[in-house]
């Protein structure tokens, strides 16, 4: 059975767009792939080809979502101008694949569903192995009759490979859960738990780790006696890995008690067994590599974004160019970056560039002659004007250019900072000097302090 967590670095898969920093020289950037079921429902053959082919010998694992039928419907609607309102074809695609009730609640009757209509244990687990089914087959289902089927099956042929379709298959299966507050335990937690004793079984008969993804309101980091009652539910279910997401929670804007309430509750799962942290930052990368949680296997997040993500889509708002600081390990409006860049001397020349600020590929491709001039090809922008009530509005959006190199940079950056190996007290003295940035931009840098001292005390 191939390891279920390839390294401590995951990267989620976003849109389509994404590829083009998953694929080439980026390999090298992350362990593992998380994909979301709608992203499979919603271009099955171009991620069978991620996967199968472009990807090389990278694994992943799918995130079921099922969580998302337990909210308003209106998310799962389309926006499109000829579309508006109908559920979306990627979310129609994951409801016929998981079946009832959620076909019957959601599609037919349009409201979100209730622990209630799992209460008949048959639905329970039909429902629960319709999810697993999709996770297994969903890309081998895909591939076989395709080009790459054929390949696969001249491997097998030549000897190269005993099981060609392994790396087809998910690194591992998480069982169905639901979004928990404090509010809803009474109604879901119980459920979550039977999904994960089923979802067991089956993992078993398939001969694959299982994993329970448990997805809390920010509300539990601050009461003990709620996350225990929620770890204790677990802790019979014989899973291999705990999946961690705290919704909207950012470690660069929690206080004190959040992130030691974060901790314990991390520790906590791993009595249970390895644990991810499925949006995280350089926090919890701090924390892996201090041995201060020490079944914390790995930490995921987006491509630039995705270091913390609410349960339910936010509104995205006006685009703008942010650069990731390393220093900060946080990422900067282009103008406040070059405040960050200007204090630590990078605009001196290249070389007080490369050592004070950044020297990863990225910005070693840019970085030439003139710093200060080069260094705004980070922060390039364009001028888009349009009519908002019978007035002429101009706004100021990064170019496409721009928003790439930001992201190529921010991939160079975090492959650095995964493969560090810094001691604990290098990390507090790295971030004790940091914080000395907040006299430069103000509480954008305020987390490096509140880092340290919780780091300090554990």
């Amino acid at each position: 059975m191939p390891k279920a967590i390839a390294g401590n670095h995951i990267i989620r898969y976003g849109t389509p767009a994404d590829q083009k920093f998953l694929l080439g020289s980026y390999l090298a950037c992350y362990d593992q792939l998380a994909l979301n079921a709608n992203m499979i429902g919603h271009a099955p053959a171009a991620i069978a080809s991620l996967v199968t082919q472009r990807l090389r010998a990278k694994s992943f694992f799918v995130d079921p979502q099922t969580h998302a039928f337990q909210h308003s419907t209106s998310y799962l609607e389309s926006q499109g101008e000829t579309t508006a309102g109908r559920i979306k074809r990627s979310i129609q695609t994951l409801l016929k694949a998981y079946g009832q009730p959620l076909e019957e609640k959601i599609l037919k009757q349009r409201r979100p569903v209730t622990s209630k209509d799992f209460v008949n244990h048959a639905i329970r687990r039909a429902f629960c192995e319709r999810v697993l089914d999709f996770q297994l087959n969903a890309v081998q289902n895909q591939v076989r009759g395709s080009d790459a089927a054929k390949y696969y099956e001249y491997l097998k042929l030549k000897g190269k490979s005993q099981n060609p379709t392994e790396k087809l298959r998910p690194a591992f299966l998480v069982a169905p859960y639901f979004y928990l507050t404090p509010n809803l335990i009474s109604e879901w937690l119980n459920l979550n738990f039977q999904f994960a004793e089923i979802a067991r079984k089956y993992a078993d008969s398939h001969n694959m780790k299982l994993a329970i993804q448990v997805v809390l309101s920010r509300e539990f980091l601050g009461n003990s006696v709620l996350r225990e009652e929620v770890v204790s539910a677990y802790r019979q279910t014989g899973a291999d890995l705990v999946l961690v997401w705290i919704s909207a929670f950012s470690e660069l804007t929690a206080n004190e008690e959040e992130l030691y309430g974060f901790v314990d509750l991390l520790r906590s799962f791993g009595e249970i067994g390895q644990v991810v942290n499925l949006y995280g930052s350089y926090f919890s990368l701090a924390l892996k590599l201090s041995g201060k949680v020490t079944k914390l296997a790995a930490v995921a997040h987006g491509l630039e974004y995705g270091e913390d993500r609410d349960v339910v889509p936010v509104g995205g708002g006006i685009p703008v160019s942010k650069f990731y600081v390393p220093k900060l390990h946080s990422r900067l409006r282009f103008r406040d970056a070059v405040r960050v860049v200007r204090e630590l001397r990078g605009f001196k020349d290249r070389e007080s560039y490369f050592k004070n600020v950044c020297a990863c590929r990225q910005c070693r491709k840019i970085i030439a002659s003139n710093p200060e001039d080069d260094f705004a090809k980070y922060g390039e922008s364009q001028t888009v004007i349009f009519t908002r009530q019978g007035q002429s509005i101009a706004l100021e959006y990064p170019t496409r250019d721009a928003k790439e190199r930001c992201v190529s940079h921010f991939m160079w950056c975090k492959k650095a900072e995964f493969e560090s190996n810094p001691s604990r007290d290098a990390i507090l003295d790295d971030l004790r000097e940091a914080a000395k940035l907040e006299q430069v931009v103000g509480p954008e840098a305020a987390h490096c302090t509140t880092w340290s001292a919780v780091l300090a005390k554990l």
